[in-house]
């Protein structure tokens, strides 16, 4: 009994084990008669000798499968593909509308038609098809993380998307940013917010996305070889990069700049990132791109999205002739499918092939005011 006391009619364990509180209580009760007592006795000895192996603790070790919610899945998800980026604000805003949605459920309470009633629900208020296609792609790319888990205690072969085909717009984009377009923009902005026509620009030279070009910042420059070295940290692709700048990017920021300058080399006039997307509780926020834009469509009228910069700049690229691996490159795109969503070259062969197409040949018109007869074969 030198590890074994009594505390009440129950029988406890006060033997120390590392990591562990200084007393169990083995729940072993009795009836109060010497026999009684005795027999629990016996019966604290041998769980005491567990105790020291360590197979008593094996008996309380939780034997129920892993089954988390999705809100769960998301923290894991997003723990290990996004905590480390800078660059990943776009990425939450569209992962955060799955979560309303399914946070409070089990994984495997969520099917394909909850998935699809889902999907109706954002198409009957109104959202576009390419938003729609984002929510969808990560809600299917956090249970493919859930399903690729080192650690098998938090594996599972599960994902309700797997059989959800993403939706395909009712007519094709044509009316892309052009040079002209963007040219008379640009001067636009110029009388509205010089930072932000600034910021507009080399949106448009760099054809990259919005929000890292937000993130680059004097360190990366390059002043020797006019180039930015831009780590893995703010790109999407997480891999590190070099962006060569056009005369005209760098001689903008040579106006703006000089060697030796720390910061961002395109920001607001509180010194911080431009974002994009607006704050629900803070719609005035001055970092707000989004709320410039619609400042410039009140000017000239239609002037397309911020991340159409992206698109024009790569089909100026293909326009001009030029390969599409290294217009890839230039963009940031990793898959060249996406290059090929912009090149209009095709749809011009299209217009050149119908055009070109052999003719009949012409047909002889029949002078004026002459009866032609025809008469019935004779069988």
């Amino acid at each position: 009994m030198r590890y074994l006391y009594w505390r009440g009619n129950s029988l406890w364990s006060r033997f120390p084990v590392a990591g562990k509180p200084p007393a169990y209580p083995l729940k072993i009760r009795t009836t109060g008669s010497p026999t009684d007592k005795a027999r629990c006795e016996r019966l604290g000895e041998r769980m005491l000798a567990e105790i020291r192996t360590g197979r008593f603790f094996d008996k309380f070790e939780s034997t129920a499968p892993y089954r988390p919610k999705y809100w769960r899945l998301v923290a894991r998800f997003w723990y290990h593909e996004f905590k480390f980026l800078q660059c990943a604000y776009s990425e939450w805003h569209h992962i955060v509308w799955s979560l309303r949605e399914f946070g409070k459920k089990f994984y495997d309470e969520i099917n394909v038609e909850d998935v699809r009633k889902w999907i109706n629900a954002m198409k009957e208020v109104g959202v576009k098809t390419n938003c729609i296609n984002k929510r969808l792609y990560y809600l299917g790319r956090v249970y493919r993380h859930a399903g690729k888990e080192t650690d098998k205690r938090f594996l599972l072969n599960y994902n309700p998307s797997k059989d959800v085909k993403k939706l395909k717009g009712d007519t094709e984009r044509t009316d892309l940013l052009t040079p002209e377009m963007f040219e008379r923009n640009y001067e636009a902005l110029l009388s509205i917010n010089d930072e932000f026509a600034f910021y507009y620009l080399l949106l448009w030279e760099t054809g990259r996305r919005p929000l890292e070009v937000a993130l680059y910042r004097l360190e990366y420059l390059n002043w020797e070889r006019q180039e930015i070295n831009v780590p893995a940290s703010i790109s999407k692709t997480k891999d590190a990069e070099t962006i060569p700048l056009s005369k005209r990017a760098w001689g903008q920021i040579t106006l703006r700049h000089r060697p030796g300058d720390t910061g961002l080399i395109s920001k607001t006039s509180t010194g911080t990132p431009w974002l994009y997307y607006a704050d629900t509780k803070r719609k005035s926020l001055v970092n707000n791109s989004k709320r410039w834009m619609k400042k410039l469509r009140k000017v000239v009228g239609k002037t397309g999205w911020m991340r159409d910069t992206r698109g024009g700049f790569v089909t100026e690229m293909c326009q001009a002739k030029i390969d599409l691996c290294v217009v890839g490159d230039l963009s940031g795109h990793k898959d060249l499918r996406s290059v090929k969503r912009y090149d209009k070259r095709p749809l011009n062969r299209l217009h050149t092939a119908i055009d070109e197409r052999p003719q009949p040949p012409a047909q002889k018109q029949q002078p004026e005011g002459k009866i032609l007869e025809f008469r019935r074969k004779a069988v």
